[in-house]
């Protein structure tokens, strides 16, 4: 499992760039904002959920989601406040079992077998679900704006996503841009 801890901020961020970019292709998606994304919902030392799942970014098992699940703890914002649903801990061979279990839907997150199948289910899950595109994530121009639009389509229930998406990226945007070195060759070559 890549952490931080094995290696520097900017070279962990490099790594985090090499498997966005591999996914992302001409999707439409900026591999920052995966990043971006992933220190949101993992952080720099993976979250439990993520060493746990490969699950980096948050994702939950929706009711077309034909693989694992596992119950884990969360916190969702719905009417005006912050509530905490309790997961088990345990993963399941799918969402029925979990069901049969007595598992509260919002504590149910996808499992990926490995990272790159992690990244992927978050390519995936922009494209095929139509409230994505509905709400402007594929057609953002810049960054901030594919941020707006992930916010505008319901990705998360913190009202304070959009902030908090803004504020990580400040802090990690100078890893990307450096004066005459360009994106890709800077990471990819």
């Amino acid at each position: 499992m890549l952490t931080m801890t094995a290696l520097s901020r900017e070279e962990y961020i490099k790594e985090l760039y090499r498997s966005a970019a591999k996914v992302v292709g001409t999707s439409g998606i900026f591999p920052e904002t995966i990043i971006t994304q992933h220190i949101l919902e993992s952080g720099f030392t993976p979250s439990k959920l993520a060493t746990l799942t490969n699950n980096f970014f948050g994702i939950k098992s929706s009711l077309d989601w034909k693989g694992k699940v596992i119950s884990m703890t969360t916190k969702e914002f719905f009417n005006g406040k912050m509530n905490t649903y309790p997961g088990t801990g345990k993963i399941y061979e799918n969402r029925q079992a979990a069901l049969k279990d007595g598992v509260n839907v919002y504590t149910m997150f996808r499992v990926y077998p490995n990272k790159e199948a992690g990244f992927q289910g978050y390519v995936d899950l922009i494209l095929k679900n139509p409230r994505y595109k509905k709400a402007g994530v594929l057609d953002a121009k810049t960054i901030t704006e594919q941020f707006a639009a992930l916010v505008r389509s319901g990705y998360a229930t913190d009202p304070a996503y959009l902030t908090k998406l803004s504020r990580i990226y400040t802090s990690i945007k100078g890893f990307f841009f450096r004066p005459n070195i360009s994106l890709l060759s800077k990471f990819l070559g």
